[in-house]
C-alpha cells in the first residue's frame, strides 16, 4: 500500500478502534509540579552542617561560611603536608633514627 493514498477518515473500523483506545486509556494524567517557593534552595551539605552544629549555625548563609572555612583549612593543611613532605629529612631526625637503630 502506498502511504500517500491512505485515507483514514471515513474508515469505520479505524474510528471504532480509536474510540475503544480512548475509552481504555482514560483521561490524561496531569502532572503537578511544586511551586518555585517550595523548591529547596539549600544544598544537602548546608543542611547537614545546620543539623550537626546543634543550633550554633542557624541559617544557610552561616553554614556556607562554615563550609568555606573548612575548605580553606583543608587546603592549608594539604599545602603544609605537601611542602613538608618534599623537604629532605633534617639532621635531628637522622640522629633520632640512628639512636633507635643502635638500641636494637
Amino acid at each position: 500500500m502506498d502511504s500517500k493514498n491512505l485515507n483514514l477518515e471515513g474508515n469505520p473500523e479505524i474510528e471504532k478502534a480509536l474510540k475503544e483506545f480512548e475509552e481504555k486509556a482514560g483521561p490524561e494524567e496531569i502532572l503537578e509540579y511544586p511551586e518555585p517557593s517550595e523548591i529547596k534552595n539549600t544544598s544537602t551539605m548546608v543542611e547537614w552542617v545546620m543539623k550537626w552544629s546543634k543550633g550554633k549555625v542557624d541559617n544557610p548563609k552561616k553554614a556556607e561560611y562554615v563550609l568555606l572555612g573548612f575548605i580553606i583549612l583543608m587546603f592549608l593543611a594539604s599545602l603544609y603536608f605537601f611542602l613538608i613532605g618534599s623537604r629532605p629529612p633534617s639532621q635531628i631526625s637522622l640522629l633520632i633514627v640512628q639512636k633507635i637503630i643502635a638500641m636494637i
